[in-house]
């Protein structure tokens, strides 16, 4: 998670398991995290984002918990809403709804 001020801290949740940063680091992690639509591009830089598998256990629980943004199946070893990194295959960012 990226934040211009101070990022949220989750209750329960561990930092090494979170990616936090500055919004200016942002750059170290995803594509083009700063420019405006319809260049921006949140999808993860290669091996930026990518640890061991998250603890998924209970997600179950919710709708489509095991898709990622772009409707794969989601990879618990990335961070983020994305599973995969490089060139996003998926929809781009727009000011219209996601088909």
């Amino acid at each position: 998670m990226f934040a211009g001020g101070t990022p949220l801290s989750l209750s329960g949740a561990t930092g090494a398991d979170n990616n936090t940063d500055s919004e200016a680091g942002a750059v170290a992690y995803v594509n083009n995290p700063l420019a405006a639509i319809p260049a921006l591009n949140l999808f993860p830089k290669p091996g930026a984002l990518k640890k061991v598998p998250a603890d998924l256990t209970g997600m179950d629980a919710f709708p489509e918990w095991n898709l990622d943004f772009n409707g794969s199946a989601y990879d618990a070893t990335f961070r983020g809403g994305y599973s995969g990194e490089g060139a996003n295959p998926g929809w781009k960012p727009a000011l219209s709804p996601k088909p």
